[in-house]
């Protein structure tokens, strides 16, 4: 059994969402909220982990139906370098993974 990370998201409800969802769908996960994955120093920025990185092609529509359902409860804007729609506030693309204001790489989704 080897755990694998699925996603940064910027805050623990958000993240206990997500676990819960899987869960739900039968795929064992947890949040771990790791300084590492902190997009600033007081954020609750939380990474969800899959506990078997046999369950990522599961979980893989399980997180897309999870950020469609995001986007549509929250004002969005595209990423400026791959498009995706990305909340307001959220730190980098789910997506491609870079910062939402342009700057590189950053924890987000």
């Amino acid at each position: 059994m080897h755990m694998h990370k699925l996603a940064d998201l910027p805050d623990l409800v958000l993240a206990e969402t997500l676990a819960e969802l899987l869960r739900e769908a039968g795929i064992p996960a947890r949040c771990v909220n790791d300084p590492a994955t902190r997009a600033a120093p007081r954020s609750e920025a939380t990474t969800v982990y899959l506990d078997n990185a046999s369950d990522a092609p599961a979980a893989a529509p399980v997180l897309a139906e999870f950020k469609r359902e995001v986007v549509a409860l929250s004002e969005a804007v595209p990423c400026p370098w791959c498009g995706e729609s990305i909340p307001v506030g959220v730190a980098g693309c789910w997506s491609c993974g870079r910062s939402a204001l342009g700057l590189g790489r950053a924890s987000g989704f």
